[in-house]
């Protein structure tokens, strides 16, 4: 691993922008109430790992969805990495959740790091997004119906809650 950082850092100079990256000071000192970011992108990785797992044998149709769920179930450990999936989701909200709020309660999105602000709000909208749309993929009752709900929510909107809704629903129904 050593000769790959060596040869990568030779042409790219990855040293500056390590040290940029990785030795900013921190107002106060390292605490523990700084972990909220690493626990979202731990989260973020396990999310990717068991999606890809998942992946493998998930059929994205409606016909086929449920069964193909079901099928996960029963194959060995398909069972434990869905739940992994599943509660990795949950747990990555509210991981989310509190590195916003202590984002937000340290001041962290003033100047000059207004950007980070810009873009952690960005990746927030893409997460939600991830976990709405995640939802759906079992195609059973429960997702189906909260799916529905959560389509038609943005119609009490004024003047464009019909437009939203038909573009969250990808068209007239879900």
């Amino acid at each position: 691993m050593g000769a790959v950082y060596a040869w990568l850092s030779k042409r790219l100079t990855l040293s500056p922008l390590l040290h940029h990256l990785l030795d900013e000071p921190i107002p106060g000192g390292a605490s523990w109430i700084y972990i909220f970011g690493s626990l979202t992108l731990f989260f973020l990785v396990l999310q990717g790992v068991t999606g890809s797992f998942l992946a493998i044998y998930y059929a994205p149709t409606p016909d086929h969805a449920y069964e193909s769920v079901r099928f996960i179930q029963e194959t060995p450990f398909g069972s434990f990495i869905r739940g992994l999936h599943h509660w990795g989701s949950s747990a990555m909200m509210i991981a989310v959740g509190l590195h916003l709020l202590q984002v937000y309660l340290y001041g962290a999105y003033k100047p000059p790091r207004e950007p980070m602000w810009i873009v952690g709000v960005v990746l927030l909208v893409l997460t939600l997004t991830f976990g709405f749309t995640g939802y759906l993929l079992p195609w059973d009752q429960k997702a189906y119906w909260a799916t529905v709900v959560g389509t038609k929510t943005p119609s009490a909107m004024p003047v464009v809650g019909a437009a939203t809704e038909k573009l969250l629903a990808g068209g007239d129904a879900v």
